[in-house]
């Protein structure tokens, strides 16, 4: 029979060995500095465009309805100029600039109040902001989660949801200046077939490049998003249905040039488009209609015969198109 060992020659318990080892590691944790808080990310919670962020270092942010403001609200009970975001001394501040409904944080009325990390400031009908205080690291994990919730993955372009966000917030600014806004549909030519033919790689190569060729074909302002499989979608503000049409056709032919590599063949692809847009003149009473009318419009080229444009409503004058 082997002996036993003697208790006195035991190594350490495993209790004792697990004390030493989380001692040990203690020892060898990296020591990160500490970096100072100096932004402000403004987060929308509920509002025109719920998710969407703005982030503010040292100077000043104002909040409001009007059209020159780089982060304008479309709320009916935001003033034009509502409320001032600041920074002085490392810290953040928020003034009311004399609102007509008055700027609230954490449900009180303040006229200018230091912000704390997480302070929800709420503006007008409807707009509800969260205050968050964030670090150099803390930002850039803020600006990656956003552009993971407002970005297609595969082509790099807006998604459905921020297009739709961003489109309620246009119609509002159209239908109350009176101006025009334009909605394109987008939707790629026998898909299917090249899928089928040269694989889903392929296809995604295709997406890729039309995406961008639909990007740089249009004006900075204009909003392109994939609203889905292989249709885009284009919002564009300020020109009429003549304009509208123009870009269109322009739009058509860049991607008529496209040509993507696909082993030792080039493929090419063309698109159907259909276009609406908001006028005067026009029935339109949402945005939901006038995507509506753009839907049915690209379905209408599909049925007469493709890689071509059709407005919605009324039809096109005879001037928009140039010869090829």
């Amino acid at each position: 029979m082997p002996r036993k060992p003697d208790k006195t020659s035991e190594e350490p318990s495993w209790r004792e060995r697990r004390r030493h080892s989380d001692t040990h590691r203690m020892d060898r944790r990296p020591d990160f500095e500490a970096l100072p808080r100096d932004r402000c990310t403004l987060t929308m919670l509920t509002g025109p465009r719920p998710g969407a962020i703005h982030t503010m270092g040292p100077g000043e942010l104002i909040l409001g309805r009007d059209d020159e403001l780089p982060w304008r609200i479309e709320d009916r009970g935001v003033s034009g100029f509502h409320a001032r975001l600041f920074s002085k001394g490392g810290k953040f501040f928020v003034e009311d600039l004399d609102s007509t409904n008055g700027t609230y944080v954490n449900g009180q009325t303040v006229l200018v109040q230091e912000l704390s990390d997480g302070d929800r400031i709420q503006l007008g009908e409807n707009t509800l902001l969260r205050a968050s205080l964030q670090d150099a690291t803390e930002h850039e994990a803020a600006r990656k989660m956003y552009q993971a919730a407002v970005m297609d993955p595969l082509t790099g372009i807006y998604n459905r949801g921020h297009m739709e966000a961003v489109l309620l917030q246009e119609f509002a600014f159209a239908a109350r200046h009176k101006s025009p806004l334009t909605v394109m549909f987008v939707d790629l030519d026998h898909f299917t077939k090249v899928n089928n033919t040269y694989g889903h790689q392929a296809g995604d190569a295709v997406l890729r490049m039309v995406a961008q060729a639909i990007h740089h074909a249009v004006r900075t302002e204009d909003l392109v998003a994939r609203y889905g499989g292989e249709e885009f979608v284009l919002v564009a503000r300020g020109i009429d249905l003549n304009g509208s049409l123009v870009m269109a056709e322009r739009v058509r032919r860049t991607i008529e040039h496209c040509r993507v590599p696909v082993g030792r063949e080039a493929l090419r692809v063309t698109a159907s488009i259909g276009v609406s847009c908001f006028e005067a003149a026009t029935p339109y009473q949402s945005q939901e209609e006038l995507v509506a009318a753009a839907d049915r419009a690209v379905y209408r080229a599909k049925k007469e015969g493709r890689n071509r444009i059709c407005a919605a409503e009324d039809m096109a004058p005879e001037s928009w198109r140039t010869d090829s």
